[in-house]
């Protein structure tokens, strides 16, 4: 490899890249890689870009990117150029470019990135986690009929338990939210906007970059199989320590239930 990793570098990148995403966001164009799974001229700029930029600096570390694909090293960069694609072609300002990397198989710092709103969320294990250089916490509601909890969902995978989340979360007087980003909800998380966050299937390049910030910001993330989310896709829930125990309890009460 070619030095040590530079966060603040990566940072630069990022932002560089959302440059260009703003540029495709005036216009955007796309294709469908499946049912409501979209596909942008951007994602492909960006990712390209960063892969550029990360081979230049770094070519010892292993990159694994949406589009892309590659390997999950033990040391390496994960990146989704354009997470909430169909919010950036819906010109829904809810989406983020995400680069994160980790150490030994575990995160060590993510970004995330929304060009729109020129939010900046940031993690690094250790050291806490920022909103544009600002410290993130997660909120304090231990009231399920007192908390804001955002739901993603994908056709990839069947939505039934989803809908049994969601029955008991309305049982409950939860105040729901579909936000169309795993990234920024789980970021939201980390900044006390949502209390909970709950997808049935998330890929690595999904969550792997809020995570350290909802745990960095006092939260609690889980992902349910990290090694599947790699391969597939996986359940991911991030949720404040106060609601922990209430919201892992619904979720897994409603598993199997006809």
């Amino acid at each position: 490899m070619t030095g040590q990793v530079n966060i603040n570098e990566c940072i630069k990148w990022v932002k560089q890249a959302g440059v260009m995403a703003l540029e495709h966001y005036k216009n955007p164009e796309m294709s469908l890689k499946g049912t409501q799974d979209y596909l942008s001229q951007a994602d492909k700029q960006i990712e390209n870009f960063l892969i550029e930029k990360l081979e230049q600096a770094y070519s010892g570390h292993s990159i694994l990117a949406e589009e892309s694909g590659g390997d999950l090293g033990q040391s390496g960069f994960i990146i989704d150029p354009l997470d909430g694609t169909e919010n950036f072609l819906r010109k829904i300002p809810m989406w983020g470019i995400c680069l994160s990397f980790i150490e030994n198989k575990k995160v060590t710092w993510g970004i995330i990135f929304n060009p729109v709103t020129d939010e900046l969320f940031i993690g690094e294990r250790g050291k806490g986690a920022t909103l544009n250089g600002k410290k993130l916490q997660v909120s304090n509601i231990k009231n399920l009929n007192e908390c804001c909890v955002c739901l993603g969902h994908s056709y990839r995978t069947d939505n039934s338990h989803l809908h049994r989340i969601k029955g008991e979360l309305i049982k409950n007087k939860v105040s729901l939210r579909l936000g169309g980003s795993g990234a920024i909800g789980l970021a939201y998380v980390a900044a006390g906007r949502y209390d909970a966050f709950i997808e049935e299937h998330l890929q690595i390049w999904d969550f792997i970059h809020a995570s350290i910030m909802i745990e960095e910001a006092g939260g609690y993330f889980y992902p349910f199989d990290i090694e599947k989310s790699v391969k597939g896709g996986a359940a991911g829930v991030g949720v404040n320590e106060k609601l922990k125990t209430q919201i892992l309890e619904i979720y897994e009460s409603t598993k199997g239930r006809l």
